[in-house]
């Protein structure tokens, strides 16, 4: 499987509770939402789950037509919440829940672990094939969407077209701004005002930050980017680029691979 172009940006959706969040996406997208979470059977046994396999529990749904796609919405900390709610923290220093991580940590860093999971949410939606949008996934923080973006090459391709190909000869250009203003449309659904596009095997030394760190502050995540090491030859403002040959001619020029480039959308409105 290739690297494949992935797409974060901040939002507006209401991240209070799973159904909440719900009614929230059902009514922005326009389809029906079962909302629920998947078993984990470390954590089954103290809340009374005789199911020990990892299956779908739906909590609820969402149906605003029957005819309409339907996409379930994961409460990835559900579990880990009902758990703190009923018994706090010392729930997470049973032998069964330590060593239940495929990595062997101390029991002070397994409760650092939840402490880190209940300090924010973090919600994941599929969607199925056939839908009007152009993406497969988004991973929903309390700041920051995280999703996967069909684009019809892969990250390389991308980076390869950004950075050598001729603008004016090549019909290239046309199908990342026609993916764009499908990322333009999913981002302003989402509450967002601009977005990034980066790869999708992104790793800490690409940007300075880890990504667990970014995914959860958007303002983190802004400010890491304006820090970034040699900003001007790894960072693209992609609507200069569509705007400003002298701007294409710069990025030709002087560019680096691990690109990230920024879409606020300002020469498609």
């Amino acid at each position: 499987m290739g690297i494949e172009v992935e797409t974060i940006s901040n939002h507006n959706l209401d991240t209070s509770n799973i159904k909440a969040l719900a009614k929230d996406l059902s009514n922005r997208l326009n389809v029906n939402i079962e909302y629920g979470y998947f078993n984990s059977p470390s954590y089954n046994k103290f809340l009374k789950l005789a199911d020990n396999s990892t299956s779908e529990v739906v909590l609820g749904e969402i149906i605003i037509d029957k005819k309409l796609p339907k996409l379930f919405l994961e409460d990835n900390r559900y579990q880990v919440k009902e758990l703190y709610k009923r018994f706090g923290m010392d729930i997470f220093k049973e032998p069964e829940i330590v060593n239940s991580f495929i990595t062997r940590f101390s029991v002070d860093e397994v409760i650092q672990i939840h402490k880190e999971y209940l300090s924010s949410e973090h919600y994941s939606l599929e969607w199925p094939s056939k839908t009007q949008y152009y993406i497969y996934y988004a991973v929903i923080y309390d700041q920051v969407v995280l999703y996967g973006t069909d684009y019809y090459a892969s990250w390389f391709m991308l980076e390869d077209i950004l950075t050598s190909w001729s603008f004016e000869d090549d019909c290239e250009f046309g199908s990342i701004l026609e993916f764009r203003k499908e990322v333009h449309k999913i981002t302003n659904l989402f509450g967002g005002t601009h977005a990034y596009y980066f790869r999708d095997d992104l790793e800490p030394q690409h940007i300075g930050s880890s990504v667990e760190d970014i995914e959860l502050d958007w303002q983190l995540f802004e400010k890491t980017i304006e820090n970034m090491w040699d900003k001007k030859s790894r960072f693209i403002d992609l609507p200069e680029y569509f705007i400003s040959e002298e701007y294409r001619n710069h990025i030709h020029d002087n560019y680096f691979w691990n690109l990230i480039i920024k879409d606020d959308f300002r020469d498609l409105k």
